[in-house]
């Protein structure tokens, strides 16, 4: 089967349905993906991963926990320190993106995680809309769920974007330098597949 109608069967399944979600997600629902099969979109993660037990840091110091990701699909960057050329590039992907989806657009958010917010908050300016939180110590064991994480590198996840679905799961990575148009490729087949609304 193409394995862009078998991610969307997937979403359909473990967005849609509770029972599915539950299934999906502790890996019972079993689910054949070959990374890179298609047209090098990007590689889902199963089982997926929930993002919680951690806390995050607004610009004013106010902790945030996992409801920040509910309710809307994430386009996520994890920021090197200093966040170089690849942050910058993928901040700036993520706002094409979004824009791209036209209609949809709300049902998305961006979102970056720091270690440092200063270096980031310059280039956020010229990306506005893009949720800034830093991360502290109690934020490792949200990274874990990452794949590729190394013990206490954050740096190990930083460079690339990530999906997370509106249940707070993470379930998609892309490589390194990815094409935006197959971000949003995936991205409008994961909004068609499910019905999930931000809140009004």
């Amino acid at each position: 089967m193409n394995p862009r109608i078998r991610m969307i069967l997937v979403i359909a399944v473990f967005v849609v349905s509770p029972i599915g979600a539950w299934l999906f997600h502790s890996g019972v629902l079993e689910f054949e993906h070959t990374p890179g099969q298609g047209k090098n979109y990007g590689d889902l993660v199963h089982p997926a991963r929930p993002l919680d037990g951690f806390k995050l840091f607004d610009e004013q110091g106010n902790p945030v926990d996992r409801e920040i990701f509910l309710g809307q699909w994430t386009m996520l960057e994890i920021a090197n320190r200093q966040c170089v050329e690849d942050c910058k590039k993928n901040i700036y992907k993520m706002r094409q993106i979004r824009l791209a989806l036209g209609k949809d657009a709300y049902r998305v958010q961006r979102m970056v995680l720091t270690e440092d917010m200063g270096a980031v908050k310059g280039i956020l300016s010229d990306n506005p809309g893009t949720l800034l939180f830093r991360i502290a110590e109690s934020a490792m064991p949200m990274l874990k769920s990452f794949p590729d994480f190394v013990e206490g590198d954050i740096p190990s996840v930083a460079g690339r974007i990530y999906i997370v679905d509106p249940l707070g799961n993470l379930m998609m990575k892309y490589p390194e330098n990815a094409d935006p148009s197959n971000v949003l490729k995936d991205l409008r087949q994961l909004l068609k597949a499910t019905w999930i609304r931000p809140k009004t």
